[in-house]
């Protein structure tokens, strides 16, 4: 019996999702393209299509904000509240703790305010870009399960959030601002220093056909042909000369560990070959690259860097974690590479590779919520909690 009731509560999360999808789906229309002269779909619905995307923003959050109890680091972070024990913190995120206890606030303040920063900033960031399929967006958000990733690991994801929103304000030219916002990230979690390569990335590396051809070439043989053992011990080697996160980062699972294990690595590493060749054609075709946003053509550059990193086939469950800020692009790459194919080459090419991500989307959340590995299920809310309380008392 309560194994029934765990299950009936795991399957929230499915019957989230479908919902999600049914509404943008009946209410939405037709996505926009516009690629090259060939003809192209429209919305027809575009201000309801709008308002389905809010309400959905709105409802992730609101899911967020009232849980209670579950993700590996909810009671250790409440504990740390409660006690006031958070000096060890990086620097803005105590700063935040010390303000909403200041204001005598429970610790759900801050469950609340980090929903608002990585469901808000995401689901915002989706809402802005223009000219790909949104709904797939949600999607592969969704699927791959980085939304139950912010319930568990929700100090760094918050950081990673504000990471993508730093990107999308460089993109448009706001560098103060944007610098602002990367203080702000490694306040909340100092992992994101990881992500100053992406900014040297974005800022010097030209997406020049002749070094694409070179850097696809190398990882592809990296990832076919050298032995891992080799990879993992140049790698390790690094690891454990890395000062703080030596420990944090030391790479002690095996490749086939890590494949069978981590979703988002499996996912990435089945996909290897395929999206390191569609990335590569994409940043090499110079004029479908000029249709996208310089946002969409940032998170082309920072996905194609992870599967570099990828092609070393580093065993750690750490650095998979930290390669998260790298990996979230997919959740706007996917849907440019299925908008590639569909009118680049034909629609059901892009639509076959979309089912593709769906099936793969679908496989890796039933696995992870059936296997509950950030510790999300059964799902529990603030409101759950206080009704048994009361019981308990009465």
């Amino acid at each position: 019996m309560a194994r029934l009731k765990a299950d009936l509560k795991m399957n929230i999360y499915i019957i989230i999702i479908l919902l999600v999808i049914i509404l943008v789906y009946l209410v939405g229309g037709k996505q926009t393209y516009i690629v090259y002269n060939r003809s192209v779909s429209y919305n027809k619905k575009p201000l309801l299509e709008s308002v389905a995307l809010y309400f959905i923003a709105i409802f992730l959050i609101i899911v967020s904000a009232i849980r209670y109890g579950i993700g590996t680091d909810y009671l250790v972070y409440e504990r740390a509240y409660n006690y006031s024990d958070f000096e060890n913190f990086d620097f803005l995120y105590k700063l935040t703790y010390k303000i909403l206890k200041a204001f005598n606030l429970p610790y759900q303040a801050f469950i609340i305010l980090t929903a608002l920063i990585s469901i808000g900033l995401i689901t915002y960031l989706i809402l802005k870009t223009k000219g790909i399929n949104r709904i797939f967006s949600i999607v592969v958000f969704l699927g791959l399960n980085y939304y139950g990733m912010s319930f568990n690991m929700f100090r760094q994801f918050s950081s990673i959030c504000i990471v993508m929103f730093a990107v999308y304000c460089y993109s448009q030219k706001k560098v103060i601002v944007a610098i602002s916002l990367y203080i702000v990230a490694m306040g909340f979690h100092m992992s994101a220093l990881l992500t100053f390569p992406v900014v040297i990335f974005l800022l010097f590396f030209k997406a020049e056909r002749k070094s694409i051809i070179f850097l696809s070439t190398i990882a592809i043989v990296m990832f076919l042909v050298v032995p891992t053992s080799l990879t993992g011990n140049i790698v390790q080697y690094f690891l454990i000369h890395s000062g703080r996160f030596s420990e944090y980062l030391n790479a002690t699972d095996t490749f086939a560990l890590r494949t069978f294990n981590q979703g988002l690595s499996r996912t990435n590493t089945i996909l290897f070959l395929p999206n390191i060749i569609l990335i590569a054609k994409i940043l090499c075709d110079k004029d479908y690259l000029n249709t996208k946003s310089v946002y969409i053509q940032y998170c082309l550059k920072i996905m194609y860097m992870y599967i570099l990193i990828i092609s070393f086939k580093i065993g750690s469950e750490m650095i998979d974690r930290f390669l998260t800020y790298f990996s979230i692009t997919c959740v706007w790459v996917y849907p440019v590479i299925e908008n590639y194919l569909k009118y680049k080459y034909s629609k059901t090419l892009g639509n076959i590779y979309k089912l593709i991500i769906i099936l793969i989307c679908s496989y890796t959340l039933i696995y992870q919520l059936n296997a509950n590995v950030y510790q999300i299920v059964p799902y529990k809310t603030i409101f759950s909690n206080n009704l048994q309380s009361i019981i308990q008392d009465n």
